[in-house]
């Protein structure tokens, strides 16, 4: 007892308050380029499949004819035995001449006809002036019957040759117009024959590339038969697949308004818009090769699997004919990436997505401890977001994720330049997009 009662009391030590070691960044300012990425499958901008639009023999191919072979336009490539369509063309060039001359001799059938008319008319009246003649001798009983009767017959038979010959001459206008009509058929018959002659020979309607060939010489092609495809070598399409998320934050509310309303009226082979450039990537042999896009056009229905936006881009030169020989072809079927770039913002807050939990960041305050606040996002972008508002540059921005977050917590931060840089380094698209 008196051990206890002589026991020293235990000595109180102030609890001390210790510090978590956080990352933090400053929050930087930087001009940001927005970008959004699509994938899609190279086809040439035009593909041209040749087929006989008549029959016969194939009498010639060019040698230039074989798959993966270039070819330049108005190249002759295939030629089917004329013989037979310049057989029916001498044809109907004779038909034509027999009714040029039928309608000839129309003519001067007319004209004989009008000048014999008038001779008999002129003999007409003769004989019924000799007719009232004698019809007056007889009344004087100077004439006998007999001889008026033959003055009325021959009469009558003048009457007669001039009756036959206006009937004749009635006749010509609708034998004139049978012969037009056999003569216009014939002449619409020669065009169709001289078309037909044309179509004998295959020539190439735009510089192209050849592609798959199902020909041979001497062989008889049906009309409509299919016999080659030739894909243009001048641009090549790329159908892009991008949500329309994505794509809208490229643009501001009067781009993206021409966009969804005028972008698929366009009828030129220019860019289509000057406020979003494309860039089109492909990876060869290891190395990713690049080619600078223009933006065509919008399909004209979403994809109903991804429901994602089919954005078409169209690229120039696809082969390299401009000296870039060095870099691989672009050639149909190829799958590529397509990275789209809008017009660059100017001095805008960045932060990690990461450090970003459903709407609100925690930065540092003057006294090291931990403040929640809430910030709005523009839009998201790679590993970065761009902050409309909650924010200001310089202020001290919790990026750790695996210390707590508790408001007023202590804390010692630790400045993390590196991703500082990475940050500006994506807002400037300094480095691929992922």
């Amino acid at each position: 007892m008196l051990m206890v009662l002589l026991k020293p009391s235990a000595i109180k030590k102030a609890i001390e308050e210790e510090s978590v070691v956080i990352r933090v960044i400053r929050v930087p300012v930087s001009d940001v380029v927005p970008r959004a990425l699509g994938h899609g499958t190279a086809q040439p901008k035009q593909v041209w499949n040749a087929i006989s639009r008549v029959k016969g023999f194939v009498s010639h191919i060019s040698p230039t004819l074989r798959s993966g072979a270039i070819i330049k336009k108005g190249e002759l490539l295939v030629k089917i035995d004329p013989v037979e369509y310049e057989i029916d063309i001498e044809k109907l060039k004779a038909n034509i001449a027999k009714s040029e001359a039928a309608l000839a001799e129309l003519d001067s059938k007319k004209a004989n006809e009008l000048l014999s008319l008038k001779i008999e008319e002129d003999t007409l009246r003769i004989s019924e002036r000799e007719l009232k003649r004698s019809e007056s001798l007889l009344k004087q009983n100077l004439q006998s019957e007999a001889e008026v009767d033959n003055n009325r017959r021959s009469t009558l038979k003048q009457q007669q040759s001039v009756q036959l010959l206006n009937n004749s001459l009635r006749l010509i206008p609708s034998q004139r117009h049978s012969l037009e009509a056999s003569l216009a058929a014939s002449r619409a018959s020669l065009t169709a024959a001289e078309l037909n002659l044309s179509y004998t020979e295959i020539k190439a309607p735009f510089d192209a590339r050849i592609g798959k060939v199902n020909l041979q010489t001497g062989q008889f092609l049906a009309a409509g038969q299919s016999l080659f495809e030739v894909y243009s070598n001048n641009a090549i399409e790329v159908e892009a697949q991008v949500s329309f998320a994505n794509l809208h934050h490229l643009l501001t509310p009067e781009q993206a308004a021409i966009v969804r309303g005028g972008i698929n009226s366009t009828a030129s082979d220019a860019p289509t818009t000057n406020f979003l450039s494309a860039i089109v990537w492909q990876k060869v042999g290891g190395k990713n090769w690049d080619w600078t896009g223009y933006l065509r056009g919008l399909r004209e229905a979403v994809d109903g699997i991804t429901r994602s936006y089919g954005v078409i881009v169209a690229v120039d030169d696809p082969y390299g004919q401009d000296g870039m020989k060095q870099r691989p072809p672009l050639i149909k079927g190829a799958f590529c990436q397509v990275e789209f770039r809008g017009s660059t913002l100017k001095e805008q807050v960045l932060v990690p997505i990461s450090a970003i939990h459903e709407g609100v960041v925690y930065v540092v305050d003057v006294n090291n401890r931990l403040q929640r606040r809430e910030v709005k996002v523009r839009f998201q972008q790679s590993s970065f977001a761009v902050i409309e508002f909650g924010l200001s540059q310089g202020e001290t921005l919790l990026v750790s994720t695996q210390a707590p977050a508790m408001v007023g917590l202590l804390v010692e931060p630790v400045i993390d330049e590196a991703l500082t840089q990475k940050l500006i380094s994506e807002a400037l698209a300094e480095v691929p997009l992922r």
